[in-house]
Formats: C-alpha cells, sequence, structure tokens
C-alpha cells in the first residue's frame, strides 16, 4: 500500500489510533508519541544540578540589576554578569580601560549589593577576552 506524503500527515482519526502499530516503508505510526518533550525550565527543575545552575543565573542578574544604576550608562555595555560563587559575584568587563573604571566603583557597587542581598557580597571583576 503507497502513502503520499500528505496521506502520512493527516490528522490520526480515535479508529486509526486504536489499531495496532505498524511501521509502513519506514514511516512510523503517527498515533504513537515516543518522547514528552520538556521545556527547558522544566528539565532544569527537575535536575537538582541544573536547578542550582539557574538559581545561580537568577542570583547574578539579580546583582547585575541592583549595580546596574551605579554603573556610569556608557559602560553598561561594556558589563556582563559572571558566576556567583562561595567567593563572591564576578563581573565580566570587555576591555581593561572599562575595568579600571569599574574598579574604582567596587566599594560603592559592594555597598549597594550588601544593602540589596542582606549580606556582604565581594565582587570581583575579569577583563573578558575578545573573541
Amino acid at each position: 500500500m503507497n502513502f503520499t506524503r500528505r496521506q502520512c500527515l493527516q490528522p490520526v482519526t480515535r479508529a486509526a489510533a486504536a489499531r495496532p502499530s505498524r511501521i509502513i516503508r519506514g514511516v512510523p505510526d503517527p498515533s504513537i508519541r515516543r518522547f514528552d518533550a520538556l521545556s527547558l525550565q522544566e528539565a532544569a527543575e527537575a535536575s537538582p544540578a541544573l536547578a542550582n545552575l539557574a538559581a545561580q543565573v537568577r542570583e547574578s542578574a539579580r546583582h547585575l540589576a541592583d549595580v546596574s544604576p551605579v554603573i556610569p550608562p556608557p559602560l553598561r555595555a561594556a558589563v556582563q554578569a559572571g558566576p556567583v560563587d562561595g567567593e563572591g559575584w564576578c563581573l565580566l568587563v570587555k576591555g581593561s580601560a572599562a575595568a579600571a573604571k569599574l574598579r574604582q566603583l567596587v566599594p560603592l557597587m559592594e555597598a549597594r549589593l550588601a544593602q540589596a542581598a542582606g549580606r556582604p557580597v565581594r565582587i570581583r571583576l575579569k577583563v573578558a577576552s575578545a573573541r
């Protein structure tokens, strides 16, 4: 029995779904769903390691939002949120000139984070390499 592409893509009726599964010329029965797709958020919540990583990313984004008013507007484009770890938080900066200016603002940013987070947070600056 030959099937056209149009026939293979038509919706499956209840009667067709009740029939036993068979493969016709390499085309699997479309009524059988083999895997349930998960969204990225569902997968992250299901895995403890991914859930921890997602929490760190959210915390890093919150830190950047807290200190962004302190950063001069022309420098904001050169700053990215980096990783949060046991030692503190890392800011990734494009260019050594922007990093030198931000080093002067680190005490102010740390005070702002301590106020927002309710605990002292140490800030490290890393110059991001151009790739």
